[in-house]
């Protein structure tokens, strides 16, 4: 997998090769899905929302993203009776992918008392 980075104009002659790695991406349908039918027979009627009868729900993956292409490293299936109820679901369970892919990552690089920014958190005293 290629990286997806590219080279922007800073200020003062700099420049800087940034991008994005991995990503959250969700999607939410509301209750009673999201398909529009048209009735020929009911032309009257317009294009409407069909509802199947199922409960708002969502699907939630983490991504990781190369250069036009991208991989799930992981997804999830969530239902609920409100929005809110999935949002909430989803939010959680993103964070906790981020929190694993930090530790995975932090592991790998063997930094594992960086800082969230980057520097070393001091060590304890003995």
């Amino acid at each position: 997998m290629k990286l997806n980075a590219k080279w922007t104009d800073d200020c003062c002659g700099k420049k800087d090769y940034d991008g994005d790695v991995l990503s959250v991406s969700t999607r939410y349908w509301p209750r009673g899905g999201s398909a529009m039918m048209f009735d020929t027979s009911r032309p009257d009627l317009g294009l409407r929302h069909a509802d199947d009868g199922s409960k708002p729900s969502a699907t939630s993956s983490l991504l990781l993203y190369g250069d036009d292409d991208y991989v799930t490293l992981t997804e999830k299936e969530f239902e609920a009776e409100t929005f809110e109820d999935v949002a909430a679901q989803v939010e959680a369970w993103a964070q906790e992918q981020m929190n694993k892919a930090e530790a995975a990552l932090r592991a790998a690089f063997e930094r594992p008392n960086a800082g969230i920014n980057g520097a070393a958190k001091p060590s304890p005293v003995e």
